[in-house]
């Protein structure tokens, strides 16, 4: 599993509920895996994903946020967003074809802003998730 910004994924012995209300946690992106036991060498189930623990404002903007800001700080946001930019106009300014242009956008630069992205919609799904909960 994919560690995104400073957050790490965790395993679970079981699925996880969406949102803790209790403690404030919300569970996301958890996907069945299996793992080897190195002392008992068997096979067991385990869930990865991720869990960020958010205050109890329930406003989907500001969970998304929260989830969001959980991995990559508002700088790193903006900073994803304009190295991005400049990298498409560094590839248009230098592509005489649609298919040099295509192949001058796998920079780090817009590599990082699609796992970034990639993040923000399983934040998207997620914060749905805990306002669904109280409904």
């Amino acid at each position: 599993m994919k560690k995104y910004g400073r957050l790490n994924p965790v395993q679970c012995d079981r699925m996880p509920i969406a949102y803790d209300k209790k403690n404030r946690i919300v569970n996301f992106g958890f996907v069945e895996k299996q793992v080897e036991d190195s002392e008992t060498e068997t096979v067991k189930t385990v869930y990865e994903g991720y869990s960020v623990q958010i205050d109890g404002i329930l406003d989907y903007g500001h969970i998304k946020s929260q989830l969001v800001e959980a991995a990559y700080g508002q700088k790193d946001e903006f900073a994803f967003v304009i190295n991005a930019a400049d990298s498409l106009l560094q590839a248009i300014r230098e592509s005489d074809s649609w298919r040099a242009f295509k192949d001058s956008l796998s920079t780090d630069d817009v590599v990082a802003f699609d796992e970034f992205n990639e993040y923000r919609a399983l934040c998207s799904v997620a914060a749905h998730a805990v306002m669904d909960s109280y409904q």
